[in-house]
């Protein structure tokens, strides 16, 4: 089910993505680098990589979309390996919002499930990848 935002919500609630975050996943680094929310978008540009080469280059958009008068977020992902073939493309739907934390789902088929953002008390950013398997892998990441 979509998260719908209410009348005082909007993407701006996501200006604390904004900046650079660099962590680990395992044994491989982790940077994301967030846009400042414009014109109702907020973009993403992840790299993954391992101590010899990248692993997985990530796009991804979350737009206000409105459909017949209802507002929601949408996040469109787009992951590719170190040549920039495609592996996956793939849309999810708002699950949650708060003032530090973002989540969104698919009820799709698909490699990642969901995948949610939390800014935690120290500073640090989780990434939860909740897998096509139901399990969930978590980032935790700093500017």
């Amino acid at each position: 089910m979509t998260l719908k935002l209410s009348a005082d919500q909007s993407i701006d609630l996501l200006q604390w993505l904004a900046g650079t975050w660099v962590g680990e996943l395992g044994e491989q680094q982790v940077e994301e680098t967030w846009t400042a929310p414009r014109h109702g978008c907020i973009e993403n540009k992840v790299r993954l990589s391992s101590a010899e080469d990248i692993v997985l280059i990530e796009l991804m958009t979350v737009r206000e979309k409105t459909t017949a008068g209802e507002r929601t977020l949408v996040l469109q992902l787009r992951q590719f390996n170190a040549d920039l073939d495609l592996l996956t493309a793939q849309s999810m739907e708002l699950s949650e919002l708060t003032s530090s934390r973002v989540a969104f789902t698919t009820d799709e088929a698909t490699r990642i499930r969901g995948l949610a953002y939390g800014l935690e008390a120290d500073g640090r950013m989780a990434i939860d990848v909740i897998l096509e398997t139901g399990v969930t892998v978590t980032a935790y990441v700093a500017k």
